[in-house]
């Protein structure tokens, strides 16, 4: 592996695992579909910019591959998101990201299953080895932690989606860049999530902090990330 994609790796990681702090802050007073769709929809303009200023004729792609989009929108954004926002309710941010942890063991287990990747035996001694470390975090008693199945497995679930997009990706979006699925997941999202958000609109508007935090989720958690 080269140095650049280890350090870009380390750099997602971060980002990502600052994201669950963000979510803790947000949920309480936006609601987990109110937060997603902002998250969603911030980061669908903010890659939509990026996009138009970039590559304009990008654009038509992320109508013209929709059902693609609407999958991986689907499968890697809409309901993972949801459910990590369910998640916060219940789980301090350090436990969910052990539980995102997991995300790369189930993408290889996927491949393996249904793209048919080959599976080397130090590979499977990998995934063994991870799957048995997520375990022993969560189930081990660690103070100031509670055990909630429910929230652990809805946790997993939104890894396994993750994982699971990875693959549809590879499959499906292999002509599309990185860009347009990017920024066409984000769209589609945002829609998917729209009905909900305005049904469970919170009654009381959330404060300047919640605020800041969906931001930040939406233009680096996400976006950038």
């Amino acid at each position: 592996m080269q140095v650049k994609w280890l350090v870009e790796l380390f750099v997602l990681a971060a980002i990502w695992g600052a994201s669950f702090i963000f979510m803790r802050i947000s949920v309480p007073e936006m609601g987990t579909f109110g937060l997603t769709f902002t998250r969603t929809a911030i980061a669908a303009i903010f890659l939509g910019l990026i996009l138009y200023f970039t590559n304009k004729a990008h654009i038509r792609k992320i109508f013209r591959y929709w059902s693609t989009l609407c999958l991986i929108a689907l499968c890697g954004t809409a309901i993972p998101f949801s459910l990590w926002g369910i998640v916060s309710n219940s789980l301090e941010s350090g436990p969910m990201a052990v539980l995102n942890a997991t995300t790369p063991l189930f993408g290889s287990l996927i491949a393996y299953l249904w793209l048919k990747e080959s599976l080397s035996r130090n590979t499977a001694i990998g995934l063994s080895l991870g799957f048995i470390g997520v375990c022993v975090m969560m189930l081990v008693p660690q103070e100031g932690m509670t055990f909630d199945s429910f929230a652990i497995s809805l946790g997993l679930l939104a890894s396994a989606g993750y994982g699971l997009t990875a693959n549809i990706s590879r499959a499906k979006a292999a002509g599309l860049t990185p860009m347009v699925v990017a920024t066409g997941s984000q769209f589609y999202s945002s829609l998917f999530l729209a009905p909900f958000a305005i049904y469970f609109m919170p009654d009381v508007m959330p404060s300047l902090t919640a605020w800041a935090s969906a931001s930040v989720l939406g233009v680096l958690c996400t976006g950038y990330a």
